[in-house]
């Protein structure tokens, strides 16, 4: 495969050249195609390949999956006008945002709350601001009920 050519080009000549040599007698099973196809990338691929390879874990590579995925692969990069000598797989909104102070996750209820919230309020029984219940040492007032 060159640099810049499409991979479903690649593809073509890949299944070519294998029909040839099934023509000779030479048969290769599901996971050697998934293999080889794997290793004709180019270096650029190289993210793609080992997100691939070691999703697989113990499992059977499939030809069509593997197939699948660098096509698709090949349309994101292309949608996003990546080149292809960029090295980078994409991982759309995952892990921790770079953004701090986000509220995401977090309750409705606790949106608007801010940790000096209580400062705010003002005391029950004499009007004051800034102290706790616990705090106050003034007896209580006859509210008339």
């Amino acid at each position: 495969m060159t640099e810049g050519a499409s991979v479903a080009q690649h593809l073509n000549e890949l299944n070519t050249i294998t029909t040839q040599l099934s023509f000779m007698e030479i048969e290769f099973n599901d996971e050697v195609r998934a293999l080889i196809l794997l290793s004709s990338l180019l270096d650029s691929w190289n993210a793609t390949i080992t997100a691939v390879s070691s999703s697989s874990g113990s499992s059977i590579l499939k030809f069509d999956d593997v197939r699948d995925l660098v096509l698709s692969e090949e349309i994101r990069r292309r949608e996003s006008g990546e080149t292809s000598n960029s090295s980078t797989l994409h991982t759309e909104s995952r892990g921790r945002t770079s953004e701090r102070n986000s509220n995401r996750g977090r309750s409705k209820s606790r949106l608007g709350k801010s940790r000096s919230g209580k400062k705010d309020f003002n005391c029950f029984n004499c009007g004051k601001k800034v102290h706790f219940k616990r705090y106050f040492q003034a007896p209580k007032k006859d509210t008339g009920a």
